[in-house]
């Protein structure tokens, strides 16, 4: 009773399925989500700067930067997915009265849709011009020269 750790709080969500446009239920356990969330921000923070993060990719080969990164913007749309059914089931699950006066997160979330967006677009810039580059590695061309 004295070391118990905070009671549980399960919120029934209604997830959008991006590939099929089906909506589905998911039940999402809010302190497990929040420790999680919170340590994939550790990350991501570590990596815009000098930190471990930033060392441990420097010291990878560029395929496991480029799976690490993969998996990265996965995981990011995984919470921006979650997030956005949060946003939804708070707005939606307040009182009439009150549902005016919930500001969301809209703009935030348009945010992290915007930077996946961008990341995206580099990740398959980088992708297009290392698969040139091998092309023309095959052909015998010097991309280098």
């Amino acid at each position: 009773m004295l070391n118990s750790g905070p009671e549980e709080v399960i919120f029934e969500l209604e997830l959008l399925d991006q590939t099929t446009g089906a909506h589905k239920r998911e039940d999402l356990n809010f302190h497990q989500f929040r420790a999680d969330f919170d340590k994939r921000i550790k990350i991501l923070t570590g990596m815009s700067g000098q930190g471990q993060v930033m060392t441990k990719l420097t010291a990878m080969s560029e395929e496991q930067i480029m799976g690490y990164l993969e998996r990265t913007i996965k995981d990011v749309q995984s919470y921006f997915r979650t997030l956005t059914a949060l946003d939804e089931y708070f707005k939606t699950s307040a009182p009439r009265e009150d549902r005016e006066k919930i500001k969301g997160i809209k703009p935030e979330l348009a945010s992290v849709k915007n930077c996946l967006v961008r990341a995206n677009q580099i990740r398959h810039q980088y992708s297009a011009q290392k698969e040139e580059e091998e092309q023309l590695k095959r052909l015998g061309i010097n991309p280098g020269a």
